[in-house]
Order: structure tokens, then sequence, then C-alpha cells
């Protein structure tokens, strides 16, 4: 599991997002933090604010620090609760939208969404209105449920 960070925008000449490159297993994806930054302040090789007068690059630099270990808190738990198997990027993106409290994603709470399977196991991320419509038949099931 590795985390690194960049600009959208790195020739920006106003405040521009920081994203995160995520790689893990042989995947590697984007995920957009809700933080920005000016690219004249960003030291692209280190990959963190250049430091500042005011010390503020300090603070900034720490929440990507924050950040970076929530992205592999929330890899390592989803490993543990599920038996070592790999998320796949759209399960990964959903637990890290919901570990950030992510705002105006879309989210699979009004509907079913049908995310990763193999020949043994079916990952459907249902809201809990649609649980509740749906209980009966997964009790008949054999069902490992995840709640969001």
């Amino acid at each position: 599991m590795n985390v690194r960070f960049y600009l959208k925008r790195s020739k920006s000449d106003t405040l521009t997002a920081v994203c995160s490159q995520i790689h893990y297993n042989k995947t590697s994806f984007r995920y957009y933090l809700p933080i920005k930054v000016a690219s004249l302040d960003w030291d692209f090789k280190s990959q963190r604010m250049r430091p500042m007068s005011d010390n503020s690059d300090i603070e900034f630099n720490k929440r990507l620090e924050w950040r970076a270990s929530k992205i592999k808190a929330t890899f390592y738990n989803y490993l543990n609760s599920n038996d070592d198997k790999m998320p796949s990027v759209e399960i990964f993106r959903l637990l890290l939208n919901k570990a950030f409290e992510k705002k105006g994603v879309r989210s699979p709470s009004t509907k079913t969404e049908r995310l990763d399977f193999d020949d043994s196991r079916v990952i459907i991320i249902v809201s809990p209105e649609i649980l509740s419509k749906i209980k009966s038949t997964l009790k008949s099931m054999d069902v490992q449920c995840i709640y969001y």
C-alpha cells in the first residue's frame, strides 16, 4: 500500500486540488481530497507544501499525513474484516468517501449496486431502506452484510 500526493493542475495560477494516488496489489487509482493549495507553494519532489514564513505549511502537511494514514487504515480495516480479500476500486472509493465524510459525492444510498464479484462471492451495497425490503430474502441465503 502506497499513497502519494500531487496537484490536480500543477501549472495553475490559483488554488488547485490535492489528489492522492493510491497503489495496492497492482491496482492504482486517484482519489481527490477536499483540500487546495497554490501550485507555487507546492514542493513536487517531496509531495508536500513548501516551508512558509508563517509556518502554515506545518499544519497543511500534518493534514496530508493524517489523510494518508486514514487511507491506509481504511484499507487495512477492510482487509481485516474481509479475510484479506482486496477491495475493488469502487468499494475502496465508497469506504474512503465514508471515512472522509465527503459531501456531494454520488452515493449508492438510494439504489442497489453490484460492485464486485468472483466465483464464490457477490458484494452488493444497499441502502437501509432497500435492506429492510429484502431482509427476508437475505435470511434464506448465506449473506454477509456490510453496514455503512
